[in-house]
């Protein structure tokens, strides 16, 4: 069993049940970068804030896990210290792994001078209905502040793109889509691929 598919085992087992509907989008994503990377680096914008929060995603929790066992290195950026104090607490765990930024994540993303193999974008809190102008600028401009430290093969993760008024990632889809990114799966989150 390579690695990949030791991942994919490991959060069917462990997450199936929990984590709803970003569970198929979630288990992709970490297939393919395992895939494609040895010890990939995951970009976060929007840390976890609510302990045992499954329906929101707990994305910083499984990635820290995730980098803990099979190896990598997770970045988590959030405006809101009290977010970032909440994150580092439940992810104690994995913490040697992760680096827990206070800050824009325009700025953070900006500033950052590595290269990126998961960007997972779920920062700035979108209107489920009405106007989400707003958290989709401020969405594709992360993208686009990141787009020039991805791979070849990077995978690009987004959160709540399906609601009615577009979600987070409407403009981002509409600029991923004219510049040929692979879309690789839809549900809850996007799934595409450099």
């Amino acid at each position: 069993m390579n690695k990949s598919q030791q991942v994919e085992k490991w959060y069917e087992e462990n997450y199936k049940n929990k984590s709803s509907c970003r569970f198929e989008t979630f288990k992709l994503t970490l297939k393919n970068i395992y895939e494609r990377f040895d010890e990939p680096l995951i970009f976060e914008t929007g840390t976890l804030r609510l302990e045992n929060d499954f329906g929101g995603g707990y994305s910083t929790y499984i990635f820290g896990e995730c980098v803990s066992l099979f190896g990598g290195k997770l970045i988590t950026v959030d405006i809101n210290p009290n977010n970032i104090e909440i994150s580092k607490r439940i992810t104690k765990p994995f913490e040697k792994y992760i680096t827990y930024i206070t800050d824009d994540s325009l700025n953070t993303i900006k500033n950052f001078n590595g290269e990126i193999d998961l960007l997972y974008l779920d920062s700035y809190d979108c209107p489920i209905e009405g106007d989400a102008s707003e958290s989709q600028k401020h969405n594709l401009t992360e993208f686009k502040l990141a787009e020039n430290k991805l791979k070849e093969k990077s995978i690009i993760l987004i959160d709540d793109v399906n609601f009615s008024n577009g979600g987070k990632a409407k403009l981002t889809h509409e600029y991923l889509k004219s510049n040929n990114y692979k879309l690789l799966k839809e549900f809850q989150q996007s799934v595409w691929e450099k």
